[in-house]
């Protein structure tokens, strides 16, 4: 049995940071590594039909994993763009400002 202990956050930013880098980032990942792996099986069955969608669904899977790996650099534009610091916020261990 696994205990989580909660840690105290004292910034909201760091709160979004953990949340991506703990919950959903590997969540995106395990989906994605599920979803492959289901394609990849696709391919191994006979037929053309089979086989086309299976490799419709690895490209869709690739795309989206893309996208996950990619959410640091996109979050980092998008607050340059709005007029924050120009920072990747989930590129890791939390940033804390004093």
């Amino acid at each position: 049995m696994t205990l989580i202990i909660a840690a105290v956050v004292t910034n909201i930013g760091d709160y979004f940071v953990n949340l991506f880098n703990y919950g959903i980032a590997p969540l995106l990942y395990g989906t994605a590594a599920f979803f492959f792996g289901l394609g990849c099986i696709g391919l191994m069955f006979p037929g053309q039909r089979g086989q086309e969608h299976a490799k419709e669904n690895l490209y869709r899977v690739l795309g989206g994993l893309s996208l996950a790996l990619l959410t640091a650099v996109i979050v980092g534009i998008l607050q340059k763009a709005a007029g924050g610091p120009p920072t990747l916020p989930l590129s890791g261990t939390p940033t804390t400002t004093p």
